[in-house]
C-alpha cells in the first residue's frame, strides 16, 4: 500500500509547482472568436481571468470501466480530489487533439494512437473562481473533452507522475454513476460535470 505523502514532501513538491507554472505560457483567446491573441505567463492567466485553453481526457477499456485519478495534496486548485483521467491545459500552439496523447503520457505514463481517440464533447466554458488566503485564482477555459478507448492490458503500464497525480483506479459505469450521485464532493467541480455529461451522452456515441 502507498504511504500518504508528508506535509513535507506536500510543500516540496508545492514549490517545484510554482516554479514549473511560473515558467509556463498559455495562448490567451478572444472571447468571441476563440483565436488566439498573444501569450501570457499561466500565472497571470489564472489571476486575471483570462480566456485559455484546456483539455479534458476519459479513459475506457472494453469492459468499459472508467480510469480516474486522485489529485496531488500538492495541487493548490481542487488538490486531493478525484478527478478524470486526465487534464491538461493547452501549450502555446497546441491544438486540442495533440493534447490528449501528451496529457495521457505526462499524466499516466500511458502511450495513446491517434485512432484511440475521439471527440465526446466540442467547445463548451468553465470557468472556476476561488478567492481565499491561501488562493487567488480566475480559471476561465475553453475545454473540448476527448474519449479514449484502450485495452485492459493498459492497467499494468500506468506510471503516474507524483507532483500531479496521488493515485488511480477503474469504476465500472455502474459504480461510477452511483459515486457520482452519493459522493459528488470527493470530485473536482470540472471533473463531476465532465463525467456526468460523459455518463449521459456516452450510450449515444458507442
Amino acid at each position: 500500500k502507498k504511504k500518504k505523502m508528508t506535509d513535507q514532501k506536500i510543500e516540496e513538491i508545492k514549490q517545484i509547482l510554482e516554479k514549473e507554472h511560473d515558467a509556463e505560457y498559455f495562448d490567451v483567446l478572444d472571447e468571441k472568436t476563440l483565436k488566439p491573441l498573444r501569450q501570457e505567463k499561466r500565472t497571470i492567466v489564472h489571476k486575471n481571468g483570462l480566456l485559455h485553453r484546456s483539455v479534458n481526457v476519459i479513459i475506457i477499456d472494453e469492459t468499459n470501466s472508467v480510469l480516474l485519478q486522485h489529485r496531488s495534496a500538492a495541487k493548490k486548485v481542487q488538490g486531493n480530489l478525484w478527478d478524470l483521467s486526465c487534464a491538461e491545459h493547452l501549450k502555446v500552439g497546441e491544438s486540442f487533439f495533440e493534447a490528449v496523447p501528451r496529457g495521457c503520457l505526462e499524466e499516466l505514463g500511458l502511450k495513446v494512437n491517434k485512432n484511440q481517440i475521439q471527440l465526446l464533447r466540442d467547445n463548451h466554458r468553465h470557468h472556476y473562481i476561488e478567492e481565499s488566503e491561501k488562493l487567488n485564482i480566475n480559471d476561465n477555459e475553453v475545454v473540448q473533452t476527448y474519449l479514449v478507448k484502450l485495452q485492459s492490458t493498459c492497467r499494468k503500464q500506468i506510471k503516474i507522475d507524483e507532483k500531479e497525480v496521488d493515485k488511480a483506479r477503474w469504476l465500472s459505469m455502474e459504480a461510477l454513476k452511483l459515486e457520482l450521485k452519493e459522493q459528488k464532493n470527493i470530485y473536482t467541480t470540472w471533473g463531476y460535470d465532465e463525467l456526468v455529461y460523459f455518463i449521459n451522452h456516452y450510450q449515444n456515441q458507442s
